[in-house]
């Protein structure tokens, strides 16, 4: 039997989570696949906790509530007391899973005795699941180690790992001030480990656009300029240097030294100008379009980011 383990994470979250939930629970699984959800609610003040418990008495889900410590930290979080599971799926609480998303997932995966992460594309849609004619990707994003540690790009509602990937995670500390975000820290973490990461080029997951979005996509030209604006002005709460010395200092004894050399070039980066400027101009960093790359760049050059 293979066991499978959704994560979500839910906070005032009443207008879609029954959405969310019903596509999850109406996927076609095989067999021989035993899915189990997890939520971990992070103190909502609406109807949440009451629909979710509502899951919870028909045992469809399995259910916390915590306090609010923001998406990173809950998810890592989920990760490290979700025991026992071959593998699992990262999910917000406001889009919906193609019903095909876990086999399909799952059939890429299988085989890999190595730490593996999987991602796919998505389709925008707006506030009633109506289609935005468009998807997150355009071509599929650069995944290497070092665009990954200065940019992270993958989108985590798609993401899924397997358990040899989630050992290396309870290696690092759940620290609130080091982790930009738990979709980004995974990445890193299976790119700086030699894992393998793989992308599907075909939406998976309808991804929600509105007001609540924790982190959502920008479609209209001048939210993509307001968007670049802020990567290269907007002093970053966690920095790349602070995320990625954690991930070397927790996994020292698993990064090669190409790879840990790597790393420490964006550990150390703003101790001057001259290695802020290295990295800024780095032939090693493949960023997924021209106005990222430059804002990206700018920010690094910055010491932003």
């Amino acid at each position: 039997m293979i066991k499978v383990a959704v994560l979500m994470v839910t906070f005032n979250g009443e207008r879609y989570i029954e959405e969310q939930l019903t596509s999850i629970l109406n996927q076609k699984l095989d067999d021989d696949i035993a899915l189990d959800i997890y939520v971990r609610d992070n103190a909502s003040t609406d109807n949440t906790v009451a629909i979710l418990n509502k899951y919870k008495k028909e045992n469809k889900i399995k259910l916390k509530l915590l306090e609010n410590d923001g998406p990173a930290v809950s998810f890592v979080s989920l990760i490290r007391e979700t025991v026992g599971y071959d593998y699992y799926f990262l999910c917000d609480q406001d889009d919906y899973w193609n019903e095909e998303k876990v086999r399909i997932s799952l059939d890429r995966m299988k085989n890999n005795k190595v730490p593996t992460m999987f991602f796919s594309n998505a389709e925008l849609v707006n506030e009633k699941m109506e289609s935005m004619d468009c998807t997150v990707y355009k071509k599929e994003p650069p995944h290497d180690l070092m665009t990954i540690a200065c940019s992270g790009g993958i989108l985590g509602c798609t993401v899924a790992f397997n358990s040899e990937l989630r050992k290396y995670i309870l290696n690092i500390p759940v620290k609130k001030e080091k982790i930009i975000m738990h979709d980004y820290l995974l990445a890193l973490v299976c790119a700086a480990i030699d894992g393998r990461i793989i992308y599907y080029e075909k939406p998976l997951v309808k991804y929600r656009q509105h007001g609540n979005n924790v982190v959502g996509v920008s479609t209209s030209v001048r939210s993509k300029i307001i968007a670049r604006l802020k990567n290269i002005y907007k002093k970053n709460d966690v920095s790349i240097s602070e995320q990625t010395k954690l991930v070397l200092d927790s996994l020292k004894d698993y990064v090669s030294n190409n790879n840990a050399n790597k790393l420490r070039r964006i550990v150390n980066y703003k101790e001057n100008s001259l290695t802020r400027l290295s990295l800024a101009l780095s032939s090693q960093t493949k960023y997924y379009s021209f106005t990222g790359s430059l804002s990206i760049r700018l920010g690094i050059l910055m010491g932003n980011i």
